[in-house]
């Protein structure tokens, strides 16, 4: 499949415009999970959101703030409970701050997630009242672009209708369309909202000023879909949301994560030169993503010749799933051979068992990837050697080891290792202060990419 003509893109350089917003007014950017920060440098990662943790980020005049929700590991009561807390802290934050704020709420470039409760939780709890919705789930670093309202994902060079996809038939966020106007219709069920769409002949021909009045004439609770095939697309959306929110239109984005570097006024920067801070081995790789993409890059791992020695780790699923000793057990023997893999220098790859029996309801799913990332955590927890390094493959399990095993209240996105795998820089309250955690979408990149950022981390070599 190819796509149709497209005209140039717009002409005029936007960045100076978005960087000049984001000193103005903070982007403030609630995360699913902890992946939406693949597109970003140098901003901060806040895992609560307590009062005084969210009003101290707004005073310190930051241009972007990541708040880390994981609300995709969670039911959708739970995620609209989420969403309303966090909400109604930040209101009370920003008042209290006096610095304006715009909001995202970041969400999987591949269309799973709770849309759209949490989005409108978000903006009730804020005072947005009427908020509208700009939906926009390009992501350029991996290959996810919108055309003619269809959503695709970029395969060998070909776009593939994201509904085509395994993406689509997720347990707990599956849908029939790639579509975007059809996917909301089928995200909103009987709920009927006014659905308008800004095409790439708009973006390209009518800039952000065209933008910006389709978006101030859309009726309140209305959703604009965000077509774009390259980051200067995203960039014209942006700049002409942005001028929609001085206008006074209540405006929430559900945006993937290359919206949300254009908002912040970033370009895209090369890949982090090595060595990091630590680098080398021995490392730690975690891995309990279970999509067939994660599956595949986890096999080419421990096929194929590395720069240094490996060893695989498996942690049995079915045990953790029955709970008590037999779960304890695996634990514990698991935390002893990553303990003594590490201590000999050697990196370790702890992986979850590839067989998992599928459920039947999107709750038991969410149950059963809940249990199976508590279990890795809890490995970790076990573990005392601090690695050169932390790997974690999947967005639940990036998230709770974040927070579970790691401890971490704010950490620093330095950069990117490989496009759309992010580099956190732990702060010193964690457990190992100043550790580079690598946090490594499940979703993200070809077949090699697991093999890749383990030989990019592994000749990284010693101390800067």
């Amino acid at each position: 499949m190819k796509l149709g003509t497209i005209h140039p893109v717009w002409p005029v350089d936007l960045l100076p415009s978005l960087e000049a917003y984001a000193k103005t007014r903070t982007l403030v950017v609630l995360d699913d999970d902890p992946t939406g920060t693949q597109t970003v440098r140098d901003v901060p990662v806040l895992t609560d959101w307590h009062a005084g943790t969210l009003q101290s980020a707004l005073e310190s005049g930051e241009p972007v703030i990541f708040v880390l929700t994981n609300s995709r590991s969670l039911n959708t009561s739970e995620a609209i409970a989420v969403a309303t807390s966090v909400g109604i802290t930040l209101r009370n934050a920003a008042a209290a701050s006096g610095r304006p704020m715009s909001l995202v709420s970041r969400s999987d470039s591949t269309l799973r997630g709770h849309f759209p409760a949490e989005v409108d939780a978000l903006a009730d709890a804020c005072g947005l009242d009427g908020a509208r919705v700009l939906l926009a789930p390009y992501f350029g670093e991996g290959g996810r672009l919108t055309y003619g309202d269809v959503h695709y994902l970029l395969r060998h060079g070909e776009p593939v209708p994201v509904g085509e996809t395994e993406f689509a038939r997720d347990p707990v966020f599956g849908y029939r369309h790639s579509n975007l106007i059809s996917w909301v219709h089928e995200k909103l069920g009987d709920s009927h909202r006014p659905i308008i769409s800004l095409s790439l002949d708009t973006v390209r021909f009518g800039g952000p000023e065209a933008i910006a009045q389709m978006l101030c004439a859309l009726p309140a609770h209305g959703i604009c879909i965000a077509n774009a095939v390259e980051d200067r697309d995203i960039d014209v959306v942006a700049v002409g949301a942005a001028m929609a929110e001085d206008a006074g239109v209540p405006l929430i984005a559900r945006a993937a994560a290359s919206y949300v570097r254009s908002r912040a006024g970033q370009s895209r920067q090369p890949l982090l030169a090595l060595p990091l801070i630590h680098g080398g081995t021995p490392g730690l790789i975690l891995v309990g993503s279970h999509v067939p993409l994660t599956t595949r890059q986890l096999a080419r791992l421990l096929e194929s010749p590395q720069p240094g020695p490996i060893r695989p780790i498996e942690l049995p699923v079915n045990p953790l799933l029955q709970g008590g000793v037999a779960a304890q057990g695996i634990i514990a023997e698991a935390a002893r051979r990553v303990e003594e893999t590490l201590a000999g220098g050697i990196t370790a790859t702890l992986f979850t068992s590839r067989v998992v029996a599928e459920e039947t309801t999107a709750s038991a799913s969410l149950s059963l990837a809940a249990t199976i990332s508590r279990g890795l955590v809890s490995v970790v927890d076990l573990v005392a050697t601090r690695p050169a390094w932390l790997l974690a493959k999947g967005g639940i399990t990036s998230s709770d080891v974040a927070t579970g095993a790691l401890r971490i209240r704010t950490a620093r996105v330095v950069g990117q290792l490989l496009p759309g795998v992010s580099v956190w820089r732990c702060d010193p309250d964690s457990r190992w202060p100043d550790l580079d955690f690598v946090v490594f979408p499940g979703n993200v990149g070809d077949d090699e990419s697991l093999r890749l950022a383990y030989e990019r981390l592994g000749e990284a070599g010693g101390p800067k």
